[in-house]
């Protein structure tokens, strides 16, 4: 039960009859807990901060993207001629694997295609199965070959035919000079690869 001396008392200072022994919520009271926001100068210096640290962090974090970009796109690669391999020896035909839309010095970059070469011309004619197409890597992965060979092409044993060791080098577009990928492919349709300095 409230004090009655709480009652006179906020009688006598001209508050509402209200007593407020006992409430949880200030505000029934006409009582506020004093509340504090940012002042211009705190947001200012909060501003500045994350300013400096994006200015930091921007470039590396640019770096990280482009590096990432080469790897998936090597990654790729070296999957699909896998799995161009594998297909050979398991349908016993050959399987190419070629550049779309080649240029010399990135042959690979604008994607390429494995499919059954069933007459075994090193081109993806119409009517012959085309079992993936990889898309174009857009310039953020320049996809080379030593000598400009834009067609690989695996027998039914899964050995390249013919039979001679293609080399690719993966670096970052627009004069990107971080590291690329060297993929080498042996004669016996297996890949080896190694981290190399770019372009």
């Amino acid at each position: 039960m409230p004090d009655r001396r709480l009652g006179a008392e906020a009688k006598r200072q001209g508050y509402a009859w209200k007593i407020c022994v006992m409430e949880r919520n200030l505000s029934h009271c006409g009582l506020t807990r004093s509340t504090r926001g940012f002042t211009i100068i705190e947001m200012m210096v909060t501003v500045a901060v994350l300013a400096v640290i994006m200015v930091v962090a921007a470039p590396n974090l640019a770096g990280f993207v482009r590096s990432s970009k080469v790897r998936s796109a090597q990654s790729e690669l070296v999957a699909s001629l896998m799995l161009a391999r594998s297909e050979a020896a398991k349908r016993g035909v050959t399987i190419g694997v070629a550049g779309s839309a080649p240029v010399a010095g990135n042959e690979f970059g604008n994607g390429w295609t494995v499919w059954v070469d069933t007459n075994e011309d090193g081109v993806v004619d119409s009517g012959e199965v085309v079992i993936r197409t990889y898309p174009s890597l857009n310039g953020a992965v320049v996809f080379g070959t030593t000598g400009n060979i834009s067609t690989l092409a695996f027998n039914s044993s899964g050995f390249l035919t013919p039979s001679t060791a293609v080399n690719f080098k993966a670096c970052g577009g627009l004069s990107d000079t971080t590291k690329g990928f060297a993929i080498r492919v042996d004669p016996v349709g297996l890949a080896d690869i190694q981290e190399v300095a770019c372009p």
